[in-house]
């Protein structure tokens, strides 16, 4: 089934097939036989090597415990800053009273950033491929609870760096070198 979605997919970009009669092929497809997740549906782009539900659950188990590391910053500021006012108050010094809030509020925003992105929702690119004036990132989006973490979906797509002309047109520029030294290809 994968190496037909390609032919028909391929067959639309070259506009041998409409859209409207891409989807009818599919759709028949698809009813006869439905994949069991989006695995299967999408083959693995040559030279990507799949991990097991195994070792993703492993990976993102090891990265939800992340948040850990800026909450206890932010709390160790936190703890200064109250000891600085604490200072102040016993010595009846303004000056170290004063001078406490600013990490009493500093370690309060870092722990709250920490719980914060606990909760948020991440999104990891993958750079395939760094060319001259181009990046092609590969992204998976997945599904982490209910456990087990499951892959819900994938895609890819190459972005250029481009400056408008004199007219007005764009036109393909090398990655400024500051930028590109901070992109890596994924291994």
């Amino acid at each position: 089934m994968a190496e037909s979605m390609r032919e028909i997919l391929a067959k639309v970009e070259r506009g041998e097939l409409t859209p409207e009669e891409a989807e009818a092929i599919l759709g028949g497809e698809a009813s006869t036989a439905q994949p069991s997740s989006p695995a299967e549906e999408v083959p693995p782009v040559e030279g990507e090597v799949l991990e097991s539900p195994a070792e993703v659950d492993a990976r993102l188990k090891r990265w939800r415990l992340w948040w850990l590391v800026p909450l206890g910053i932010g709390g160790f500021i936190l703890v200064v800053g109250i000891a600085l006012i604490t200072l102040g108050y016993a010595s009846s010094s303004p000056f170290w009273f004063i001078c406490g809030f600013f990490p009493l509020f500093l370690g309060l925003i870092v722990a709250l950033l920490a719980v914060w992105s606990r909760q948020a929702r991440w999104l990891h690119l993958r750079v395939r491929e760094k060319r001259e004036k181009s990046l092609t990132y590969d992204f998976t989006f997945r599904r982490v609870r209910p456990e087990p973490a499951a892959e819900v979906a994938r895609g890819s797509i190459t972005t250029v760096c481009v400056a408008r002309d004199a007219e007005g047109r764009m036109k393909a520029v090398p990655i400024p070198e500051e930028v590109a030294r901070m992109i890596e290809v994924a291994r």
